[in-house]
């Protein structure tokens, strides 16, 4: 069995004093030894200023804050329209903009990695090409960590692109454990899964937990709400049940 690598969070939730990211530093500090891949998303990607600009105070204090954890790896948020060709400047201009972040120098705002959402399934040469260009601008910017999210299951050939792909992106009833569990092994370990609006109990969860672990999966995020800006009624409880599923503390 191939254990997960990691906790996988889209956390959209805006950092304020009101709405602080709280729950996720309890998680960090209380399980070490987990990896978290954390998505942020400013404003479906980095807002158009630069980090000195005062607007975002906000996420400098929180992802500062977050870049003290040695467990975490941050994502900057992109949407790519499914390589639409018309939108790849943007796209390239976002991914430098974040690139932008990791040469702040009043605070430690440095990213990981990039996380590219809407990408196609299904191989196009063309397309396929525009990210290319768009995953070297990241790596060579030192975002070198990328992570791709068709929402289903993609073709082999984008994983010559991306760390990991993200195989299903859905609701609790709609998952399929068959679809993951035909993958060859090599492909569930750099596959992801993100599962919304899960009617499970804590007890069923950490049931749950325990399969997608046991399926060799890379990584995963389970929760029972439908939005990424607010937080699961079980999220303590599943950063303990997968980090127990996974041997860890």
């Amino acid at each position: 069995m191939v254990l997960p690598s990691a906790i996988l969070l889209p956390l959209y939730l805006y950092p304020t004093a009101t709405t602080p990211w709280t729950n996720l530093y309890n998680s960090l500090s209380a399980h070490p030894n987990t990896q978290f891949d954390v998505v942020i998303n400013p404003d479906s990607g980095p807002m158009l200023v630069g980090p000195s600009d005062k607007s975002l105070s906000d996420y400098i204090a929180a992802v500062s804050n977050l870049s003290t954890y040695p467990n975490a790896n941050i994502y900057g948020y992109v949407h790519t329209g499914y390589g639409d060709a018309s939108l790849q400047p943007a796209l390239l201009s976002n991914i430098s903009r974040y690139a932008t972040w990791n040469t702040y120098e009043p605070a430690n705002i440095h990213l990981d990695g990039i996380f590219f959402d809407e990408t196609p399934n299904a191989y196009d040469a063309s397309i396929y090409t525009n990210f290319q260009t768009a995953t070297n601008l990241a790596r060579s910017s030192k975002l070198s960590k990328v992570i791709f999210n068709p929402g289903t299951i993609a073709d082999a050939e984008y994983f010559a692109l991306a760390d990991y792909i993200i195989m299903f992106e859905g609701a609790y009833a709609d998952f399929d454990a068959s679809k993951i569990a035909a993958l060859s092994q090599a492909v569930r370990a750099n596959s992801s899964v993100v599962i919304y609006g899960s009617t499970l109990t804590e007890a069923d969860q950490k049931t749950f937990v325990s399969q997608l672990v046991d399926m060799g999966l890379g990584s995963f995020d389970i929760t029972t709400t439908d939005s990424y800006a607010t937080w699961s009624a079980l999220w303590a409880a599943f950063t303990q049940q997968f980090s127990s599923a996974v041997g860890v503390k």
